[in-house]
């Protein structure tokens, strides 16, 4: 049976601990441990684990130095916990799922790159859909060449985030931990760091691979004063084979818009929902290929791959090599553009929950998204024209 330690219970963990206890009831691993920071105990969900045979330890060090042969250590952890313990883990021979991204820099993924390959264990990286068999379909239809070469790839997500998302942690929207830890914590890099990660897998060369950027250019915008990066944005990148990847992302309006993601290929154009599912269509509009209904949910699927690697089958990973180059993109993002304040007579604050709502957001990121347009490239008013950065 697979010996699983937990990091951590609530937020993002709960997701975890649902997942592994259905897992554990229908014999496919045992939770065996479970680390909760006396600060971050959830009573009820601990008195839970307790009546499953988890056992409880004040930390993850702790943790991982009672239970010995651990064979994957999870953790849904904050961002500038993930190489630290990811290479706590690797040291002590036990497989690792760590949440996304990977880590908050380049280095730090280099360095548990570096553990991974001196340990029997692997490091394995929670962006979900890259588990999802229907996202493996579609990488082997876009290699066969079948609808020519990816050309260019749309992305859009709008999730309202107000007071108590921003108020959850002390690294939210902020560039270095308390401890000064690297974190760049961002739309682009924590709610919708999945869907640019998928872009550059579905823009990578070859099976399992993501693809590098060569060039950018980019928006950045701050509605809500009180954080230090940015709380929506407009990104373009192009890849070293010739993709361009527009990302459009915000937390900032009253309207949910679901992430899509749309590819252009040279021969027909896919359509992507968040479900997992996806559609394409030929230049005259007419379906050629779509995908079956997912029958497991993307994390479900995650999990089901992370255990059955575990146990020596061989299943696809989204390795530390893909996750590299997401974290590549939010670096040079960082490095290259700077945050612009959208003016205060297009911002309102909801007085029941302090959301910030930017006027006629959704509208504008729709409209950017559907011509295939940065917002200053569509005539936004408050918005920027960046300029081309080459790498």
């Amino acid at each position: 049976m697979i010996k699983v330690g937990l990091v951590g219970i609530g937020g993002y963990a709960g997701m975890y601990v649902r997942n592994l206890l259905e897992l554990q009831q229908s014999g496919k691993c045992c939770l065996a441990a479970a680390a909760v920071r006396p600060k971050d105990d959830i009573p009820e969900v601990s008195a839970r684990l307790r009546s499953e045979g988890v056992r409880i330890y004040p930390g993850a060090l702790e943790m991982m130095e009672a239970e010995k042969e651990l064979d994957l250590v999870a953790l849904p952890v904050g961002i500038g916990s993930h190489c630290p313990l990811t290479l706590e883990a690797l040291k002590r021979r036990s497989n690792v799922l760590v949440e996304k991204p990977a880590a908050g820099s380049v280095a730090e993924i280099r360095q548990m790159m570096a553990a991974e390959n001196g340990s029997p264990g692997f490091a394995a990286v929670g962006f979900q859909h890259l588990y999802m068999d229907s996202t493996m379909d579609l990488k082997k239809i876009l290699l066969s060449g079948k609808y020519g070469a990816v050309k260019k790839i749309a992305v859009i997500g709008i999730a309202p985030r107000a007071d108590v998302y921003y108020n959850r942690n002390e690294w939210v929207c902020r560039m270095k931990g308390p401890s000064g830890e690297m974190i760049c914590d961002s739309p682009i890099n924590n709610a919708f760091a999945h869907y640019l990660n998928l872009a550059l897998f579905w823009a990578g060369s070859t099976p399992e691979s993501s693809a590098r950027i060569r060039a950018l250019n980019g928006e950045l915008y701050r509605a809500r004063r009180s954080i230090e990066t940015f709380d929506s944005c407009a990104v373009r990148f192009y890849t070293e084979n010739d993709v361009e990847i527009l990302t459009l992302f915000a937390h900032t309006s009253d309207q949910t818009v679901d992430q899509t993601l749309r590819l252009e290929c040279e021969k027909g154009t896919v359509l992507w929902n968040v479900s997992g599912s996806w559609v394409i269509r030929d230049p005259e509009g007419n379906i050629c290929e779509e995908s079956s209904k997912p029958v497991l949910t993307a994390q479900q699927e995650m999990f089901r791959n992370v255990l059955g690697a575990v146990a020596g089958e061989k299943k696809f990973l989204c390795s530390l090599h893909n996750a590299l180059e997401h974290t590549y993109c939010i670096e040079k993002l960082h490095e290259h553009f700077t945050v612009h304040c959208i003016p205060d007579e297009y911002i309102s604050i909801r007085e029941s929950d302090g959301l910030h709502i930017v006027k006629e957001l959704a509208e504008d990121f729709t409209d950017a998204f559907r011509k295939n347009l940065l917002l200053g490239e569509n005539g936004v008013p408050w918005a920027q024209e960046a300029k081309t950065v080459y790498l």
